[in-house]
């Protein structure tokens, strides 16, 4: 509308999805069995563009969308008795919003926006480490909310850049009990949700040679335990620098239009940092309480080769 300066597009999109477990008797199942689902629903979604200057445009969107239980929702229905019972945990939805503006400075692109998430039927998993196996389960409701920013655009001498930063604020919005009981209530915080993340990079193009360093920020974020509640602990933030260097060129006598050579490094300087946590509680297995850790990748390299005919 108006020259293509207001767009609104309205969408809607109906899914059928159809799960099946079915595991026989062994280490894990004293009984085997079948159980199965079919779950049905819509997803809508509003959106609103408007070209406010030639260098401004201003947006709202609209989306809900869902996720069905995945294969742990039925490991806890197979096994302790010959029938098993009802896969009970039900879909996961979120309504998200977002809204913003993008505006371009001549060569140099930047954007404002706020996001919103809301959670409902949220999934939360709980760990066995006697057995091996994670149960996941609906643990009410919760919402995300922050705002993003970006700036990205041309330098002289053939370089580019850009950086963009996030901020995240996720919490529980309705009081649940975790699988070992324990209570949990609204406001508190959702696990394995960075609070904020900075990324930022700088890159170099000429004549088929390019370079492109780039940083990532991770910021701190509170773990759970392994039964699905806050543990009240959080990891420390850590930071991420990659490196890659290209060379395209192109032949023309050989058959081929082009060839592309890649080395990367992810993890340039060898940074130790822990990516995931969790608490586990009263170990069987180990005894007592103890956290467990993901280890960081150490820097690695690698190249790549690709030829288009």
């Amino acid at each position: 509308m108006f020259n293509h300066r207001l767009i609104i597009t309205p969408g809607a999109k109906y899914y059928m999805v159809g799960t099946t477990c079915n595991d026989i008797e062994g280490y894990y199942y004293n009984y085997g069995g079948t159980v199965s689902n079919t779950f049905n629903y819509w997803e809508p979604s509003f959106g609103v563009s408007f070209l406010a200057t030639k260098d401004a445009d201003l947006y709202f969107h609209y989306g809900r969308v869902y996720k069905v239980p995945n294969i742990s929702a039925y490991y806890a229905v197979i096994g302790d008795t010959p029938t098993p019972g009802p896969m009970l945990v039900k879909p996961e939805y979120v309504d998200s919003i977002d809204a913003g503006i993008r505006y371009n400075f001549g060569a140099i692109k930047t954007s404002l926006a706020y996001f919103r998430r809301m959670f409902s039927n949220k999934f939360g998993y709980f760990y066995n480490d006697q057995t091996g196996q994670t149960f996941q389960y609906n643990v009410g409701s919760a919402l995300y909310q922050g705002l993003t920013a970006s700036v990205d655009g041309k330098l002289p001498y053939n370089m580019n850049a850009f950086i963009n930063y996030s901020l995240t604020d996720a919490k529980y919005t309705s009081n649940f009990d975790a699988a070992d009981g324990a209570a949990v209530s609204s406001g508190e915080y959702v696990g394995d949700v960075p609070m904020y993340n900075l990324n930022f990079g700088l890159g170099y193009h000429y004549a088929g040679f390019s370079a492109r360093i780039t940083d990532h920020v991770i910021g701190s974020q509170y773990i759970n335990t392994n039964k699905g509640a806050p543990a009240g602990i959080a990891l420390h933030p850590y930071n991420i620098t990659n490196l890659n260097l290209g060379y395209v060129w192109r032949p023309d006598d050989m058959g081929v239009k082009k060839l592309t050579f890649d080395v990367y490094v992810d993890n340039l300087f060898n940074a130790n940092y822990i990516p995931y946590e969790y608490l586990q509680l009263e170990s069987a297995k180990d005894g007592g309480n103890f956290i467990a850790a993901q280890a960081s990748a150490p820097a690695f390299v690698g190249a790549s080769l690709a030829a288009k005919f």
